[in-house]
């Protein structure tokens, strides 16, 4: 078992459950304006979004110039996951001139779909990479799936095949995966892992803007490198080196995941070991989300742990901050470059209090701010994950004028699941939060807005079915 190498923030039990209670009851708490939930934003400073009568998962979210939303991730057909993309008005009602009411799907078969990452066009078109089943062998069951959209919704019939839709099979292995996008000038960078029998690796492809593979990046605009690895999040440097955040395999469990690749395709080897860095901070980590600071320092978002399905140790949020040169820690955050949270809700018996980090967004004074959820996990009946917001300052210590001690969670509600999937921070400062929300029969798209002086619990409101 790996050692436990990290510096671990711990909040005050009694003082969230305290305010928990306060939640779930619905009691208003009175605070100096403006705080909490944005109350023009939405009800309470929350939208759900029913696609349909079964799970509806948001993974992703961008915001337009104009202050409208765009929220991307999959939803359920009542046989299968399609695509679903969702744009909303800057006070978070659906924008009707957006598909149908404001909300779109897109098949590219007749299986599973999952649309993980959104970016937006100069030119107001909206690129969405995830993974597309395109056949039912056995080997190729899942490839790298792109679709663009103009800004009606449409699929943009200039894109792909004509369709709007690109699917790609780097030839690695059975089943690929995109699960981040980023625009790299007039391209598009898709990143993910390649997995067959021996293993997995990081996948990359980059495309022109008709959506044709581009020839110049690593010789056919495709890329894999790093055994037993793979990417979950992408972002640009300033010279459009592209670093990219996962996990890897190592010594029994897995490590965060750093790499980072030249704009042509090629691994840095100026950067870590042959372009990768390895973070062991306990037995099993595993990073979400990257992010790179003005000062080109890279911000690496996840959770770390050893979960067992016994409550032997449930996972923590972990952070990480790298150099921009080489890829080393930096010793000026948190302990020795890596920090790790505990909102400290363990209860004997329920294995409850397991923290992830999903999504990273950098204010302009450089505190970071990360969602994601803290709970039981689903599995459990009758216990559900609740999605956080936790703020740190710029060296990596908790900011205590946000939230409790640094965090914020929703209603500790028996009967509802949720986690934040992605973050943004809006030009005025107000933070945009996506992910899923639900009870136990299914689960909905949720957008969020909060204030960032200070934020509270959310009040939910449930959808009835």
């Amino acid at each position: 078992m790996k050692p436990r190498s990290t510096q671990t923030c711990r909040l005050l039990p009694a003082l969230l459950m305290a305010f928990g209670v306060l939640a779930a009851l619905l009691v208003p708490v009175a605070l100096a304006a403006p705080s909490g939930p944005d109350n023009s934003f939405g009800t309470n400073g929350l939208v759900l979004t029913n696609f349909s009568n079964g799970d509806d998962i948001a993974r992703d979210l961008a915001l337009q110039p104009d202050g409208k939303i765009v929220v991307a991730g999959y939803a359920h057909n009542g046989q299968n996951d399609d695509w679903a993309v969702a744009r909303y008005n800057p006070d978070g009602s659906l924008d009707a001139a957006f598909g149908a009411g404001g909300i779109v799907t897109t098949t590219f078969g007749n299986s599973d779909e999952w649309a993980y990452g959104v970016a937006l066009q100069p030119d107001g078109k909206i690129v969405v990479a995830g993974t597309a089943r395109v056949s039912d062998t056995l080997q190729g069951v899942y490839d790298l799936a792109l679709a663009r959209y103009d800004s009606t919704g449409a699929l943009d019939t200039t894109f792909g095949g004509g369709d709007g839709k690109v699917t790609t099979d780097p030839g690695e292995g059975w089943n690929d995966f995109g699960y981040a996008v980023v625009l790299q000038s007039d391209k598009i960078v898709v990143v993910g892992a390649t997995l067959n029998l021996d293993g997995s690796r990081i996948a990359l492809a980059r495309y022109n803007s008709d959506g044709s593979l581009d020839a110049t990046f690593n010789g056919g605009g495709l890329a894999a490198a790093h055994y037993d690895c793979e990417a979950h999040a992408v972002a640009l440097q300033s010279n459009d080196w592209i670093v990219v955040a996962g996990m890897c395999f190592e010594g029994g469990g897995r490590d965060f995941g750093l790499a980072r690749f030249d704009p042509t395709g090629y691994p840095d080897t100026t950067f870590g070991a042959n372009g990768l860095v390895l973070t062991n901070i306990d037995v099993d980590d595993v990073a979400f989300d990257v992010a790179i600071q003005p000062d080109g320092q890279i911000i690496v978002a996840g959770d770390s742990g050893y979960w067992d399905g016994g409550c032997e140790r449930p996972q923590d949020l972990a952070l990480a901050r790298y150099s921009s040169i080489d890829g080393s820690l930096d010793p000026t955050f948190g302990m020795s470059g890596v920090v790790t949270t505990d909102l400290g809700l363990e209860q004997p018996g329920l294995c409850n209090g397991k923290e992830r980090g999903y999504a990273a967004a950098l204010q302009p004074d450089g505190k970071i701010v990360v969602g994601g959820s803290t709970g039981a996990g689903s599995s459990l009946p009758g216990y559900a994950d609740d999605f956080i917001l936790v703020r740190y300052n710029p060296g990596g210590s908790l900011d205590a004028a946000f939230g409790v001690g640094g965090a914020i969670i929703s209603p500790v509600v028996l009967t509802v699941r949720s986690a934040a999937r992605a973050v943004a921070i809006q030009p005025d400062g107000k933070f945009i939060i996506a992910g899923w929300m639900g009870g136990d029969t299914s689960i909905d798209f949720f957008v969020a807005r909060y204030h960032a002086s200070f934020a509270v619990y959310l009040p939910l409101v449930l959808r009835g079915s």
